[in-house]
């Protein structure tokens, strides 16, 4: 591997370029290679395992087998100050505006670790974030996949379907049935039935999502993703971090994660209306063109 790049008064060790943009709107996913200084991924490493390791935060094993865990805390942010910096200061903050040039203001949205431990034999099945995330303005919502490991095919790579972000919003589906929200999906008429990926895997055009500490996934809330079998009996640790403009709003519906209490329930239910703008507790401001500089925030400022 080629000598990384110096990190940047942004925090990043690049900027994005514009064939990796072009290529993210036209396919709905995209690598982008040593962008992020490895002294903030050795970082979220070790606050990783710390919340991993300690048994008072609320965090769901999505095995649940008795094996090896698929550990995985929505809103980390919440939980260890690392995570905080990361998600309030880090550097996905400028990425964000990079990506989103005409935004006046950036808000996080949450922020979720993903880590499967040595030979956890539990997949990701094919599904699309959009359904899950009761918002409108969904191109205005931009989702960072961030790996802590060496991640391969054979250790449980993502799948993105290219161009699958233009095409229809599938029915949520939930990864235990047995889960109280689980019905619910059922309900949201307006979206179609999930065609079973995995089946004909074959015809479809994927890009796998192979990448090293300091990469970063970027992709669409509606590109159909998930992950396979892994044969390499090696951990897969990710935090994914998302961020929404001024331009999304809350849109309430029978079924979407925050009714999820077995992942959601450790943190209060949003109070937002329909047509809301992304606000709250839940959702601190990161970044405000009014300012020209990063200014978290955690009020219900600038609503409406």
């Amino acid at each position: 591997m080629a000598e990384r790049s110096v990190e940047t008064s942004t925090g990043l060790t690049r900027n994005i370029g514009s064939h990796e943009l072009q290529a993210y709107w036209r396919d709905g996913a995209v690598i982008l290679h040593d962008i992020v200084a490895t002294s903030w991924i050795d970082r979220l490493r070790a606050a990783t395992e710390e919340l991993m390791a300690d048994p008072a935060v609320p965090g769901l094993d999505y095995a649940d087998d008795g094996g090896p865990r698929f550990f995985t805390l929505v809103y980390a942010w919440r939980y260890h100050p690392t995570f905080r910096e990361w998600a309030l200061n880090g550097p996905l903050v400028d990425l964000t505006r990079q990506v989103l040039p005409q935004a006046t203001s950036l808000t996080l949205f949450f922020d979720q670790i993903f880590a499967r431990e040595s030979a956890t034999t539990k997949t990701t099945p094919f599904h699309q974030d959009a359904p899950y995330i009761p918002v409108t303005g969904i191109d205005h919502h931009l989702r960072h996949w961030v790996p802590l490991d060496v991640v391969t095919a054979r250790s449980g790579a993502v799948h993105y379907l290219r161009g699958s972000h233009r095409g229809p919003t599938y029915r949520a589906r939930s990864f235990d049935p047995s889960n109280s929200v689980a019905n619910r999906y059922d309900t949201v008429e307006e979206f179609l039935e999930l065609p079973d990926f995995e089946a004909r895997y074959d015809d479809h055009d994927w890009l796998i999502g192979e990448v090293e500490p300091g990469d970063v996934i970027l992709h669409h809330p509606r590109t159909v993703h998930g992950s396979r079998p892994a044969t390499d009996a090696v951990p897969r640790r990710a935090v994914t971090t998302n961020y929404v403009d001024e331009e999304v709003r809350w849109e309430p519906r029978p079924g979407h994660a925050f009714h999820n209490e077995a992942l959601m329930g450790h943190q209060p239910f949003p109070e937002l209306s329909a047509g809301d703008r992304i606000h709250g507790e839940l959702f601190p401001r990161v970044w405000s063109a009014q300012t020209r500089q990063r200014s978290p925030s955690t009020g219900n400022d600038d609503v409406g």
